[in-house]
C-alpha cells in the first residue's frame, strides 16, 4: 500500500465525528498513563524503610547471665553470720 492509500484510510477513520467520540478516550488513556508515571517516579524517589537483619536483643537477658543467678537466702548464708 502507497503512503497515499493509508493516508485516505486514516482520514476516513477519523472523521470530525469518530474524533470527537475518539478525543476524550484519548485524554482519559493519557491522564491513566501520566498518573501511573507519575506514582512509579514518586516511589522512586522515596527512601525504603531501614530493615533490621536480627531480631531485636533484650536488655535485661544481657545484663544478668543465667549462670550467676542464685536464690535470695543463699549469697546471705555464704556470708556465714552465725558462725
Amino acid at each position: 500500500m502507497t503512503l497515499a492509500k493509508w493516508n485516505n484510510i486514516l482520514r476516513g477513520l477519523l472523521r470530525a465525528q469518530s474524533a470527537e467520540r475518539l478525543a476524550p478516550l484519548v485524554n482519559v488513556m493519557l491522564i491513566v498513563a501520566l498518573s501511573y508515571t507519575l506514582a512509579q517516579l514518586t516511589w522512586s524517589l522515596w527512601p525504603a524503610p531501614a530493615t533490621q537483619d536480627q531480631a531485636p536483643r533484650r536488655a535485661i537477658a544481657a545484663a544478668a547471665p543465667a549462670a550467676e543467678t542464685r536464690a535470695p537466702g543463699s549469697e546471705i548464708a555464704a556470708w556465714h553470720l552465725f558462725g
